[in-house]
């Protein structure tokens, strides 16, 4: 039972994990390739706001005139001055610009705090600025780099070098191919940084701009040395994803490297071949899912102890009395037939059959049930109502009246017998017909039953013999102590053992002889409701209850109450209104007698009471009926 209930839950726990994890990385994914593209938009744009900020040379009419007239014309050099620095203020994170004239063999870089002027053959860095093929592109972004001062003399000693990219321009003599000049622009990393800060979380993940030979540009820290690289595996694989693209640069995807997933997208300027790259390790990656998978395993592993708890508790439930059985039936098939078999259910069923709700109501407000070991009742209104109740709970015990309309409790009685004989029934009748005691005898009704019918009519002949006899009714406490003990003896067979035939025969003599007593005595009795109703007649001032009376005449509430409305059209309570009322009426004839006092005198012991029965009986107030007596007497 265990493992049919743990491995359905492991599996569970482990396909929920497996369909997050996948969810969550496509929708990780999804996000990244939408906010590096933004990224990447934004930081092209960047790029060409500096190369247009380079056509600067171009847009300056006198500019190449004065390439060749420098440095001999002091108004061509001022000229230059003022064209470089409409290019530095342009672009924001501009850190020094370097021109250098091929037509004056003049070299100029503009840096805080003063500008420097020298005389050269050759541009600074002729790998970058004397290249001679014409296939080369006019324009170019070298990728960070530590900044140097072009071969001038640094301006302090103390003013270290930075990271920079630089954009190189090479300047034509348009429409001509003939160079003029070449013109450097060192950029500061704030944007690149400010534009990389917002794609990453720098504590668990990891953000790259790299240029078209893996070279780091960026890594989430302004400072590079230029020859940093994207780790081998990872630079495999991103080439061999824009190889797939063709000529195209703008790819863009994502793959798994490292134990990690990397999002990339390329910048797609002509000029600045850049790709965008972002490392979300594993760990951060599927963090949510392992969360999740861990809440759930929790989850699953409180239920799981409580299914275990469950399964062996109902285990042992369910074979500790099995295996008890077994031990009372070897001991029996042994030999020992005196076995004490004790039985410790206290789960048991009750089923309740009356026709009247409101016995029903009271058997079940008055029962000790769980004293009993019954958790559970039903009720049924009639016999059919029981034989469809057995069927579906199949009570242990059935507490059945006698008379009831339709399938009636003797009907009742051999159904069970046949259909359902687990079940143990307790007769409730008000009647005085002992054929039902007889009848209940023959169908099963168990002998501990009958020996308490037995001891309760025999106490309640005796109590009504006495008071026909004239003898003064007992207290509640006296009738408890003179109920008889149960039958000291028992039949036994020939061997010694107890009979249960003859155990039914002898109660069924006892309770014929009972219930001729009995029937013998009513005969002679004055019919016990015309009884009540004389002593309600002595007693109206009195405080009584119907508990009261059915305490003096021995019988039920609900007897009493059911008989009284039929031989006399109006239940007890109503009886005894009445009769105080008309009791009333007579004293309030005499004008001397406060009306308090007719209350307490008629049984009610609350004047406001008294004078609300009265108006709902007669309809004026004791008050009003009083004047009326004396206004006909005037």
């Amino acid at each position: 039972m265990l493992i049919a209930t743990t491995i359905p839950l492991l599996a569970s726990i482990s396909m929920t994990f497996i369909q997050t994890k996948t969810a969550l990385r496509e929708q990780v994914v999804a996000e990244n390739k939408r906010l590096i593209f933004q990224a990447s938009t934004n930081l092209n744009n960047y790029v060409d706001n500096v190369a247009r900020a380079s056509l600067a040379v171009y847009n300056d009419p006198n500019f190449l005139r004065n390439l060749a007239k420098i440095p001999g014309d002091y108004r061509a050099v001022a000229e230059v001055y003022t064209t470089l620095q409409t290019i530095r203020s342009a672009v924001p994170d501009v850190f020094q610009l370097y021109l250098h004239s091929f037509a004056a063999n003049q070299s100029t870089l503009i840096a805080n705090p003063f500008p420097k002027r020298e005389e050269r053959k050759q541009a600074y860095s002729d790998t970058l600025h004397g290249k001679s093929d014409d296939k080369s592109p006019d324009i170019w972004v070298e990728s960070a780099h530590l900044s140097h001062s072009y071969g001038f003399k640094a301006a302090s000693a103390d003013d270290p070098p930075r990271t920079v990219i630089t954009l190189h321009r090479v300047i034509k003599d348009v429409p001509s191919t003939e160079r003029l000049g070449a013109l450097a622009i060192d950029l500061n990393m704030d944007t690149i940084a400010e534009i990389c800060s917002r794609l990453y979380d720098p504590a668990k993940e990891q953000i790259y701009v790299i240029d078209n030979q893996n070279q780091i540009i960026y890594e989430g820290k302004s400072e590079v040395s230029g020859t940093e690289a994207l780790r081998q595996e990872a630079a495999t694989e991103l080439n061999l994803a824009r190889s797939d693209e063709g000529t195209a640069q703008t790819a863009s995807g994502h793959f798994e490297q490292d134990h990690s997933m990397y999002v990339y997208q390329q910048l797609g300027s002509p000029f600045a071949n850049w790709t965008i790259v972002k490392q979300i390790p594993n760990e951060t990656l599927y963090a949510s899912a392992t969360t999740l998978t861990w809440n759930n395993a929790m989850i699953a592993l409180a239920a799981l102890l409580l299914v275990i708890v469950a399964t062996l508790f109902i285990s042992i439930r369910i074979t500790g009395p099995l295996k008890q059985l077994m031990r009372y039936m070897n001991q029996i098939q042994a030999g020992r037939l005196h076995v004490d078999i004790r039985l410790t259910s206290r789960d048991e069923i009750a089923l309740i059959v009356d026709d009247e709700k409101h016995v029903r109501d009271a058997i079940k407000l008055l029962g000790q049930w769980e004293a009993a070991g019954i958790d559970t009742l039903y009720e049924a209104a009639d016999g059919h109502e029981a034989v469809a109740a057995i069927t579906a709970h199949q009570p242990q015990i059935v507490l059945s009246d006698m008379r009831m309309p339709g399938k009636d409790g003797m009907a009742l009685l051999e159904w069970i017998s046949v259909h359902a004989p687990h079940s143990k029934v307790l007769v409730i009748s008000g009647y005085d017909d002992f054929e039902l005691v007889r009848h209940a005898i023959r169908y099963g009704v168990t002998a501990e039953q009958i020996q308490q019918w037995v001891d309760e009519m025999e106490w309640m002949i005796g109590r009504w013999l006495d008071d026909a006899a004239g003898a003064p009714p007992k207290d509640e406490d006296e009738a408890i102590e003179e109920q008889p003990i149960p039958f000291a003896e028992l039949p036994l067979d020939r061997e010694g053992l107890l009979s249960l035939p003859l155990l039914r025969s002898l109660l069924e003599q006892r309770l014929l002889a009972a219930g001729k007593a009995l029937t013998a005595h009513h005969h002679a009795t004055p019919d016990p409701m015309s009884e009540i109703a004389r002593y309600m007649d002595a007693h109206y001032q009195e405080d009584l209850s119907l508990q009261q009376i059915a305490a003096r005449f021995y019988l039920s509430r609900e007897y009493i109450s059911r008989k009284f409305k039929q031989q006399f059209g109006l239940n007890w309570s109503e009886y005894l209104g009445k009769l105080r009322i008309n009791n009333a009426k007579l004293l309030l004839q005499n004008p001397f007698l406060r009306i308090a006092k007719i209350s307490e005198m008629v049984g009610y012991q609350d004047e406001k009471y008294f004078s609300k029965v009265f108006k709902k009986m007669e309809g004026i107030t004791p008050g009003e009926y009083r004047k009326t007596l004396s206004d006909g007497n005037a």
